[in-house]
């Protein structure tokens, strides 16, 4: 057949000249521009969540405090001045008053905060990681190990998770290292069955199934495909469980099942301060502010990790 002669074309289908500059200049400019990455479009669509951000901040000051406090604190932890018992917020050289003993508030503040956060950090990032290993295994496998793995997680959900880490604190005793594995061990049905969640919806798409038919192993699929895809989901609850953790393990401390005195941690310096809260109410005030406000961050950074890990959310 042949072709069709130049007179034969509709004269209308052509572009006008101002039309293909512009359809020119066009492919010019999409094609200077790189797409952005998955990193960049997740600071970007965090840094436009403003609180987030400011709760971001503030934990990174809390935590760096904490960290340095041998260097920048006033005073010895449990430095006392007896004259100046329970002087109030403001009082010359104690920003933050002093309790019963005379002890500086702002010292045990930055001092609690090398006890309260390593607690709820250390047992969250724990259970983080092995909540990852048994719900994806539980949720690809659905069938015999799975359904044994899920089943005996099912009896520590059972129960609720305050009266559960009061029994576990209680039999194993006072102490750091029994309140964060009382923390752990609850914590762990609640992440594992996120990620088991997760797994099932994500081990039923088409690229899992292509993964398969392309002969992958399944440690290949677990690793490369559907780790990926149920990391950003755990990263939100591990934030998010984070500020309760802070305040469950002051409880604990609260309860004198966690830290003993006289080891500042703010559940502690909260207990103290019961005692004496009609004469000096700033003795418990002040520390359970903070753990509101530490709390609070660490749900808003979640929140906002929320919005910023999803692309349907973050458009």
């Amino acid at each position: 057949m042949p072709a069709p002669s130049p007179s034969s074309t509709k004269p209308s289908s052509q572009p006008t000249g101002a039309e293909a500059r512009r359809v020119w200049e066009a492919g010019e400019a999409a094609r200077g521009q790189r797409p952005e990455s998955a990193l960049r479009l997740f600071g970007k669509a965090l840094r436009r969540d403003r609180w987030a951000l400011a709760s971001g901040i503030f934990l990174l000051l809390v935590a760096l405090a904490s960290l340095v406090a041998p260097w920048i604190s006033p005073y010895g932890p449990n430095e006392a001045n007896p004259v100046l018992r329970l002087g109030g917020i403001g009082t010359p050289g104690h920003l933050l008053g002093l309790d019963q003993q005379g002890r500086d508030m702002l010292t045990r503040l930055l001092w609690g905060g090398r006890v309260a956060l390593p607690m709820a950090f250390i047992p969250v990032a724990a259970a983080t990681v092995v909540s990852l290993l048994l719900g994806m295994v539980a949720g690809y496998y659905r069938r015999g190990i799975g359904e044994l793995v899920m089943r005996l997680l099912d009896i520590l959900y059972a129960f609720p998770a305050v009266l559960l880490a009061i029994a576990i604190a209680g039999i194993l005793g006072p102490g750091m290292t029994n309140v964060m594995i009382s923390i752990f061990i609850v914590l762990l049905p609640y992440m594992t069955r996120v990620v088991y969640t997760s797994t099932l919806t994500v081990a039923e798409e088409d690229f899992v199934a292509a993964a398969r038919s392309s002969g992958a192993g399944d440690a290949s699929i677990l690793l490369r495909e559907i780790l990926p895809n149920v990391t950003a989901p755990m990263i939100v609850y591990a934030t998010l469980s984070l500020g309760l953790q802070v305040v469950f393990a002051a409880g604990l401390s609260f309860l004198g099942l966690g830290v003993q005195p006289p080891t500042a941690d703010w559940g502690v310096m909260t207990s103290d301060g019961r005692s004496v809260l009609a004469l000096a109410p700033h003795v418990s005030m002040v520390p359970g502010v903070l753990l509101l406000l530490v709390a609070l961050s660490f749900n808003l950074l979640g929140d906002g990790l929320r919005d910023a890990l999803d692309p349907k959310l973050r458009v």
